[in-house]
């Protein structure tokens, strides 16, 4: 999995991962860290939309950002997260159009109304 967000929110998800409960943490990398690392790490950080991700083919991106991910076809699945706030969700309509213009018909899923 790919987590693209904005620079201070992926240091403070990348910080949080690692105090999860306690003494656990839960498996991440940067995708400036060395191959190796990203090898045995299942979640890679990011804080901008990369040129290049290895296999992407075989991830999942995970958009917490406010821009469109252009090249996001070459993922197996890619998931907007939208918050509350009448800005991102303006930004998220014109990133819905995006895909709808690509031939893509998006699954919204609204977790606050649960």
């Amino acid at each position: 999995m790919l987590v693209v967000a904005e620079p201070q929110e992926s240091e403070a998800l990348d910080a949080a991962l690692w105090t999860m409960a306690g003494r656990e943490f839960i498996p991440h990398a940067r995708l400036n860290d060395p191959p190796e690392i990203q090898a045995h790490s299942p979640i890679l950080l990011t804080g901008e939309w990369p040129a290049e991700v290895p296999n992407p083919q075989d991830m999942v991106v995970v958009n917490m950002g406010q821009e469109f991910l252009a090249g996001f076809d070459r993922f197996a699945r890619v998931i907007e997260v939208v918050s509350r706030d009448l800005p991102d969700r303006e930004r998220a309509r014109e990133r819905w159009k995006i895909y709808r213009a690509a031939g893509i018909e998006p699954v919204p899923h609204d977790f606050a109304a649960r």
